[in-house]
């Protein structure tokens, strides 16, 4: 157990780091709310997929403002670009879905309508549509951080998230149920 003066060591050391990084971290706040900007929630539903879609080099995409230039807001690379619903794929020269997808009627409109839906469910504090959204966990974090920054953290990941609360002695990893508020909001997002 931590002690007052040990804790005390660590919030002047904390603080420094703070005062340190400050401007990077409005450097960073400036470019989501580019994004913001760039991709407004009421807009979503109206984009084109070379809008949407990284697969065709489109650098102002969509997806690739999500994965690329917002990347240093929290890192989804490394996994498939299915995580969004739709890529377009180079060698088969077409979009391609993921099956929740791929037999709607317009399924590149369900993969926006989708987005635009998590958003305001998350406006609404509507977690069990949240949940259920359709969309990777690792897109939904990220997404729900950059509209939501003062609601959701930039961890993607219920494994992460699980880290973090049991370094912080929150809870031990798994065990979610003893989290009440802005915690709980957020691990349920993820899972």
């Amino acid at each position: 157990m931590i002690n007052t003066e040990q804790l005390r060591e660590f919030q002047a050391e904390f603080e420094q780091t703070r005062l340190d990084d400050q401007s990077s971290y409005k450097e960073l706040e400036e470019l989501r709310r580019k994004f913001e900007k760039r991709f407004p929630r009421n807009k979503i539903s109206q984009l084109k997929p070379d809008d949407y879609v990284q697969g065709k080099r489109n650098e102002d995409s969509f997806c690739y403002w999500v994965e690329w230039k917002l990347a240093d807001l929290g890192n989804i690379q490394g996994t498939p670009a299915k995580k969004f619903g739709v890529y377009y794929s180079q060698k088969e020269s077409s979009l391609q879905f993921v099956k929740e997808f791929r037999n709607k009627e317009n399924p590149f409109g369900a993969v926006l309508n989708e987005i635009t839906s998590l958003l305001d469910a998350a406006e609404k504090n509507d977690i069990a549509r949240v949940q259920s959204a359709k969309v990777s966990a690792m897109f939904k974090g990220k997404l729900l951080f950059l509209y939501f920054p003062k609601r959701f953290l930039n961890i993607y990941s219920a494994r992460h998230v699980d880290h973090f609360l049991s370094q912080l002695r929150l809870n031990e990893p798994g065990d979610r149920a003893r989290l009440s508020g802005p915690c709980w909001v957020l691990v349920q997002a993820l899972v």
